[in-house]
């Protein structure tokens, strides 16, 4: 066999080559990771739910992710944050400050329902632990708190919307989101549609590799016989 590479071209070819093969690995990991969190979600719903202290108070359990019922709301406001309900529909996450048990500091920002565009509110009575997050990204609006309306998550201009008078404050560590089903970033994107993209980043990879041999081969580089 004879091979005598175009310099240039195998140096564009094996970076593009490498890329594709990342990528295609990288889509294959997020495919395992979204299954061991959805796994995740289901062993803790067939748990069932608990009150707050039992699942917030035991310093040696990590409560992400557990499923717990609300207690007393401890704030007359309420915060209506834009985003989607569980099973996808767009409108506003009403939000509230209910009370933590003694061993938490502050009280907890939490889901309480679901208000759609035609003005339907849906009550949500399951929630989970989750970390509080700003959750926010370049691409979200400015939060406008005189019109109620919430793109992210301010803790600090929160705190003062719901606690007017300063009388209470809100933990910064937890927050809860409904429940009622399972979260939206679980199955906006499942894991059998990361594996689709991974085998097109390496059918790409395969592509170019034949390409490549097949560029070479037109051109008398590449021969298989003298």
């Amino acid at each position: 066999m004879t091979f005598r590479p175009f310099p240039i071209l195998t140096i564009f070819s094996s970076v593009v080559l490498a890329l594709l093969i990342w990528l295609g690995v990288w889509q294959w990991q997020r495919a395992e990771w979204k299954s061991g969190l959805i796994a995740d979600y289901i062993a803790q719903a067939e748990r069932g739910e608990t009150d707050l202290a039992t699942a917030l108070c035991p310093p040696s359990e990590n409560p992400m992710g557990k499923r717990v019922l609300p207690s007393s709301a401890v704030s007359t406001e309420w915060l209506r944050v834009f985003g989607q309900s569980t099973d996808g529909r767009p409108g506003w996450r009403v939000f509230t400050a209910i009370a933590a048990p003694p061993c938490v500091e502050g009280a907890l920002l939490a889901e309480t329902a679901f208000e759609n565009y035609d003005g339907d509110v849906e009550l949500i009575d399951t929630l989970r632990i989750v970390a509080m997050t700003q959750n926010r990204t370049s691409f979200s609006n400015t939060n406008a708190p005189e019109k109620n309306e919430w793109y992210w998550f301010d803790a600090d201009a929160m705190e003062q919307s719901l606690f007017i008078n300063g009388a209470n404050v809100l933990n910064r560590e937890y927050m809860l989101l409904a429940s009622n089903g399972m979260p939206i970033h679980l199955t906006q994107t499942p894991p059998e549609r990361h594996i689709g993209y991974s085998v097109t980043w390496f059918g790409m990879a395969i592509a170019l590799i034949v390409l490549y041999g097949a560029f070479h081969i037109r051109a008398g580089r590449l021969r298989f016989s003298n």
